[in-house]
């Protein structure tokens, strides 16, 4: 009963933290995206998005101070080469949960540009939240199943072109773009097809538009692991403090290491870049699976 009560405060005063540090940025930030939104000049466009990154990063630095303060959790960062603000990355990861974007936030934070994140589509008709994360330049996807694909074989390739084009209207600015290769959230039903003990399979398809449209900005990828002490922490269970340890293990890929080919042309490029890629997640996979028998 104690515990749970323990816990239930806990919620309650992360629940705080995050609306007074959200009411602090909110009207200004929607001021902006508003302003962005009306005004058709490309100038003010890109003060606007300045503005914008800049009270985002204000809402991530009050978010450090509280888990500083006040959170028990231990988040260890660990990284091969280091990392500049005025260079452009891709950022690759595996994808547990909501947990995920916020510790990228905090580990990335001050270290490189602010990071935009792959959202789903439906997320910019969300009131408020859909502007602010057009403002922030995010990008959308549009993914369609299998089946929906069976049926309109007209949507197939969709979701790569509005990558392609989300790409080549990004303002210019240094970049970081996360992308969560899985194109999924783990699930245990979903581990039973990986070949993977922790992960599943990477998509090679996102990841190889984005550095063939930004060929000539892209510095490297940050290959980026995530790994939990509790393989099954949630955003909930690290806001009432039962996540204790967090490591985030980045590798720096120079662009010429990559393997990109011609992958949209030929089918031997495109195998041996989604080979290069399995062969990375191996790694991944093998480092998840030490840090937790360690």
């Amino acid at each position: 009963m104690l515990k749970a009560l323990k816990y239930a405060y806990y919620g309650l005063f992360s629940i705080i933290c995050l609306l007074i540090n959200s009411a602090i940025v909110f009207l200004p930030v929607i001021f902006f995206s508003v302003l962005k939104l009306i005004i058709p000049i490309k100038s003010v466009k890109y003060h606007c998005t300045t503005a914008v990154q800049a009270l985002a990063s204000f809402w991530v630095s009050f978010a450090i101070l509280v888990t500083e303060l006040f959170s028990p959790t231990e988040i260890e960062f660990e990284q091969n080469a280091e990392l500049r603000r005025k260079n452009s990355y891709l950022i690759i990861s595996n994808h547990k949960s909501w947990l995920d974007t916020l510790i990228l936030m905090l580990a990335f934070h001050k270290k490189i540009a602010f990071p935009k994140f792959f959202m789903k589509f439906q997320m910019f008709f969300v009131p408020l939240i859909g502007i602010v994360c057009w403002a922030l330049e995010f990008p959308a996807m549009k993914r369609y199943s299998k089946e929906y694909i069976a049926k309109h074989p007209d949507k197939e390739g969709k979701d790569i072109e509005m990558t392609k084009e989300y790409c080549q209207s990004l303002s210019d600015r240094p970049t970081t773009i996360v992308n969560f290769v899985e194109g999924t959230r783990y699930t245990d039903q979903k581990a039973k097809k990986s070949n993977y003990s922790h992960l599943l399979r990477p998509k090679a398809g996102g990841i190889a538009v984005i550095l063939k449209s930004l060929s000539g900005k892209m510095t490297g990828i940050l290959n980026t692991t995530i790994v939990y002490e509790n393989p099954n922490q949630t955003l909930w269970d690290f806001m009432i403090r039962k996540t204790k340890k967090i490591k985030v293990k980045v590798d720096f890929i120079p662009i010429a290491e990559v393997p990109l080919g011609d992958y949209f042309n030929n089918a031997n490029d495109k195998k041996t870049f989604q080979n290069w890629l399995n062969n990375l997640w191996l790694k991944n996979d093998k480092y998840i699976d030490q840090e937790l028998s360690n």
